[in-house]
């Protein structure tokens, strides 16, 4: 993997080797020397015009995470007594930037080319590099305007996607002091107070009770010599290091508000209750698995974190991990994934691990959050105040419901029960909307939201919708890897009518999406309070249906333990939050994802329906862009085979007339139409 991507290296020695003057090519996957588990692609050329054409060339053939960033030109290939490649006899590389790019001149170029080499994960950046042409995103954007800050540029996303390359961005970013007060790691231990969306989470917790909602289960399949004690000290190991993974959430005095209490770190002899182990039967497995998984937490007794091993053979086990959202995101399970390689083999050998400490714990995010939205931030952007105008002139008059339709009634009080169903976008497809996405400047994210956009219009009253998507608040740079729950919720409006083109609904989703990620700190129970929606009895207010877009492999990162094979799945708890949420991970080969529906709602056929509609408005948007979306046919060819099914055995009475006796009735009955 390259920066998340699964690339064959294959695939690229052999678009080296096509270039004009190259006898042949190798290519490895390297080590980063500073940044442990980071791999670089190197090439080895053997004739040709030199890596800085050769690098140029295979950069219009093949994407930017697939291209080379170190190089070597070698007079031969070193090979074995096998005739295989030598690695180990292959000279060092060099980092090269991309053959047609300048290096930075002045320090505000010089600034952001290492900001976007940082957050991207490159070797060298040049001034007339594309950001997304490297493989930025809107995620990488929100990384890199926030470093941007805290190194004395005033950027935001939207200057990403407006000027794209380091030498463009200087022009239009000035020197500033940063947004946000500095995140201070240490000062905030033990203060108790809980993070903004913990609260809201706390507040659901009090109304709807303890349920399986925000469980976040993982399952792990080991093959191979297990070491179960050692396994067991890990994980002890890990919980001790984050503060936020041993504590519980208690009541006030007054009843009214909870306090987060950290828990003393856990011995891992004998194993903490929270660490289970069992032997089961292969036909029960399933079963246990996900009892595991929907098993709700007890917040005010019990840490957010549940370890099953399950024993179905000596050398065959699954791990079923479970947290509860109010500790983590899905981005910290890599971190998380990360330690378990290096305590498991530190505790198989017999010793502690010699991790660093965290550079910070979640209270110390508690509290930076808290001084981002003070109001002594004044007038800046970022301000709560400034925050909440915008909101509420932005969602002012939204509509009471933008979902889809409902095979069952609404209850008053909802379940939370919920079923999954894929969302099929295959590979040919994901190539043409990847395409459509770099013509028009905008994310895979952008083109899904337009996509829903539409679903939801054609299926509702009004071509005014709103959509709901998580959005990361790791604003720091010291919060990439932290662990801990960094998410808030923002609502993304905006007007598909049929009379606009493909084109015009991505070019305001964009702007809809970037007014918004410049505007994540405000909790979303605010905002509802602000905008004050019609509210109605088991209706989520603001939105009905969820747009999450992920890249890379945070969540589906496969730890590496010794003599063990793992498998990583994940988990899903059988509940639903919204009525629907549409989840999609985004890679070069492939757009893949699912809908998560309420099963108070919809039947698994109903939902297979709105999958496949949404898989037919992509696939009209990938073919005319410059279309009107009032052409666009959103049936799904099981919509087409119900229709043909139907007519197939319908039986009309027919009257006893010619055509033509039919039509002047008709004329005699309607003779203004």
């Amino acid at each position: 993997k390259i920066r998340g991507y699964r690339v064959e290296l294959g695939e690229v020695e052999h678009a080296v080797a096509a270039v004009s003057g190259v006898v042949t090519a190798a290519v490895v996957a390297k080590e980063h020397p500073e940044v442990p588990g980071q791999r670089r692609l190197a090439a080895y050329l053997v004739g040709g015009p030199g890596p800085a054409a050769v690098r140029d060339a295979v950069a219009r053939r093949l994407p930017g995470y697939m291209v080379p960033t170190l190089w070597a030109a070698v007079d031969a290939l070193p090979l074995t007594v096998n005739g295989k490649l030598d690695v180990a006899a292959l000279p060092e590389p060099v980092p090269l930037a991309t053959a047609t790019s300048r290096p930075p001149r002045t320090e505000a170029q010089r600034l952001l080319c290492t900001v976007i080499a940082e957050v991207l994960g490159a070797d060298v950046v040049g001034i007339d590099d594309d950001f997304f042409a490297l493989g930025g995103d809107s995620l990488s954007a929100l990384a890199v305007a926030n470093r941007a800050r805290k190194a004395g540029l005033r950027i935001r996303p939207r200057h990403l996607f407006d000027a794209r390359t380091p030498e463009r961005l200087a022009e239009i970013v000035s020197p500033n002091e940063a947004e946000r007060p500095s995140l201070r790691p240490g000062r905030a231990t033990g203060d108790g107070r809980l993070s903004a969306g913990q609260r809201q989470m706390m507040a659901l917790h009090r109304i709807d009770g303890a349920n399986a909602a925000y469980n976040q289960p993982s399952v792990l399949r080991l093959r191979g010599r297990l070491d179960a004690a050692a396994l067991t000290a890990a994980w002890v190991d890990i919980t001790a290091r984050h503060e936020v993974l041993r504590t519980v959430y208690v009541a006030a005095d007054d009843d009214r508000d909870t306090v987060a209490v950290v828990l003393p770190p856990d011995r891992p002899d004998p194993p903490p209750r929270w660490i289970t182990s069992a032997t089961v039967r292969l036909d029960e497995l399933d079963a246990r698995i996900h009892e595991e998984a929907t098993r709700p937490f007890d917040l005010a007794v019990e840490p957010p974190i549940r370890v099953a091993l399950l024993a179905t053979a000596p050398d065959e086990h699954v791990l079923v991990v479970t947290f509860h959202h109010i500790a983590v995101d899905e981005w910290s399970w890599r971190t998380l994934l990360a330690e378990l390689e290096q305590t498991y083999a530190a505790r198989r050998r017999g010793v502690p691990p010699a991790l660093p400490a965290p550079p910070v714990q979640y209270a110390d995010f508690t509290a930076w959050q808290a001084d981002c939205l003070a109001e002594e931030t004044g007038g800046s952007a970022t301000s709560a105040s400034a925050q909440l105008g915008y909101w509420r002139e932005a969602l002012a008059g939204a509509p009471a419901l933008s979902t889809l339709p409902a095979v069952r009634r609404r209850p008053a009080s909802p379940s939370g029960r919920g079923a999954v169903t894929p969302v099929e976008i295959g590979t040919e497809l994901t190539e043409a909307l990847h395409r459509l996405a770099r013509s028009h400047d905008v994310t895979t994210f952008m083109l899904l939201h337009a996509a829903l956009a539409v679903l939801l219009a054609r299926h509702g009253e009004s071509s005014d919708v709103v959509v709901g998507s998580p959005v990361s608040l790791r604003l720091d740079p010291a919060l990439e890897d932290a662990v801990g729950y960094f998410l808030n919720t923002v609502a993304l409006r905006v007007d598909a009518r049929p009379d606009r083109t493909v084109a015009e609904l991505l070019a305001a989703v964009r702007a809809a999406d970037l007014d918004a990620y410049d505007r994540p700190d405000l909790p979303f129970a605010d905002v509802v309070a602000a905008v004050a929606p019609q509210r109605t009895p088991g209706v989520t207010p603001l939105f009905q249906v969820m747009l999450v877009c992920l890249t890379g492999d945070a969540d589906y990162a496969v730890p590496v333990l010794e003599e063990l094979e793992v498998e990583v799945d994940l988990g899903t708890n059988g509940t639903a939050k919204f009525d629907a949420a549409f989840s999609f991970r985004d890679s070069p080969e492939l757009l893949g994802g699912h809908l998560e529906y309420s099963t108070d709602l919809y039947d698994e056929e109903t939902a297979r329906l709105f999958a496949g509609r949404f898989v037919e408005v992509l696939r009209a948007f990938a073919e005319a862009p410059d279309r009107h979306l009032g052409s666009i046919d959103v049936r799904a060819p099981a919509d087409r085979d119900r229709e043909h099914a139907a007519l197939a055995t319908a039986t009309v009475p027919l009257p006893d007339a010619t055509v033509a006796e039919l039509l002047g009735e008709r004329a005699r009955v309607c003779p203004d139409r």
